[in-house]
């Protein structure tokens, strides 16, 4: 009879941990501090707005008539007609931009949201969008409006993590975009700051640089 001797088995490593999941841009940091958000200021600003839309839509979707209307000619269109047209620099260059065109009294359409391709994923989306909602609220708008599409998943989660409602289909107006199928609305409230002269005392605002 023999014996036989077991050679102890090397014990195994531990598995690796999962890498976690990107997070959305709604949940990142804010944007660097390099980066300003600031009103269209000249032709270039305007060049870029035409620039960076033209280049997402065109990543998705065509091209429509109410784009063009829109980016070809911003300061007519936008400015002149009562809105406003933000948009974000890093030094000399412009890597993002955001719209509100006026939609009747008190309502306002926020449109042409996009970022720089290199600039997706650090929270430069959240910093326009909250910008806008500020602008919107100091320039007297009540309430938000907008329409995307459910292909842009980021983007419909970010305005959702903001406030956006969706809108019910028997509350929805005519769209004329061919490729809206999410409407949403934001009711702007006045915001809530301590009176510079009595701390304790809360009043309303609609200042946004409380």
């Amino acid at each position: 009879m023999t014996s036989t001797t077991s050679t102890p088995r090397p014990a195994l490593a531990p598995a690796p941990a999962p890498a976690p999941a990107p997070a959305p841009d709604s949940a990142r940091a804010p944007a660097p501090a390099s980066v300003s958000i600031a009103p269209m200021d000249g032709a270039a600003d305007a060049r870029a707005f035409h620039d960076l839309n033209a280049g997402w839509i065109t990543q998705h979707f065509a091209l429509e008539e109410t784009d063009l209307a829109v980016m070809l000619d911003p300061q007519t269109a936008v400015v002149d007609a009562g809105g406003a047209v933000l948009i974000a620099r890093d030094g000399e260059a412009r890597i993002g931009c955001v719209a509100l065109l006026p939609h009747g009294p008190g309502v306002a359409e926020l449109a042409k949201m996009t970022v720089a391709q290199d600039r997706r994923g650090t929270g430069l989306g959240r910093a326009l969008i909250t910008a806008a909602i500020e602008t919107a609220r100091a320039m007297g708008f009540s309430r938000l409006v907008l329409e995307s599409n459910t292909a842009l998943v980021a983007a419909v989660r970010l305005y959702e993590s903001v406030g956006f409602e969706h809108v019910p289909a028997d509350r929805r107006e005519p769209s004329p975009y061919e490729r809206a199928d999410v409407f949403m609305d934001l009711e702007l409230r006045p915001r809530v700051r301590h009176d510079e002269d009595c701390p304790r005392r809360m009043t309303l605002s609609g200042c946004w640089a409380s």
